[in-house]
């Protein structure tokens, strides 16, 4: 595991005020926000059941949704917005504009492959935040989470693997 490192000009409030954007983050299984007041967290952001969703379009162009539960993830998720259409890319521009280890987080689909292009076998990289009410800090990880299917599609397996963290103060 490593420590996620910020690119050039870049810092805790870089990454502070993109989280706080209701139009670009959601947290959690609820979509709520990134809530800082008086440069403390308003709201508690700690360990939930995660389920991750992925979408892809498959060859008959066919929006397809998957969604497993993952064991073992600290925090809750963070779901950025604004992703290019059909890409693999785990972290959308902006987080990738500030942090140098997320632009090398692609998705990967492997496996069997139907005639539609379904696969049952992919590797994701997911961030999620885990914080206190009160603090002035809190933690962000990033997992690479690997998911097998039966050829139905049913998951029957998630691993997550811890790979980066980084403790961000609010200043």
């Amino acid at each position: 595991m490593g420590e996620l490192t910020y690119k050039e000009n870049k810092n805790n409030r870089s990454f502070i005020n993109y989280v706080k954007n209701k139009d670009e983050v959601n947290v959690g299984l609820t979509n709520s926000l990134v809530v800082i007041k008086s440069n403390m967290l308003d709201e508690d952001y700690l360990d939930q059941k995660q389920f991750a969703n992925f979408e892809y379009i498959n060859k008959s162009k066919t929006k397809v949704s998957k969604t497993f539960n993952i064991n073992g993830l600290q925090g809750q998720e963070l779901a950025f917005e604004n992703f290019e259409e059909n890409s693999l890319l785990s972290f959308n521009s902006i987080i990738n504009s500030i942090f140098v280890q997320t632009s090398e987080c692609n998705n990967s689909l492997f496996g069997y492959v139907n005639d539609y292009g379904d696969f049952n076998e992919l590797n994701i990289y997911y961030m999620t935040i885990k914080g206190t009410k009160g603090e002035n800090n809190f933690n962000i990880f990033v997992y690479k989470i690997y998911a097998l299917w039966e050829e139905q599609f049913s998951s029957i397996n998630a691993q997550a693997t811890l790979i980066y963290d980084k403790n961000i103060y609010i200043e």
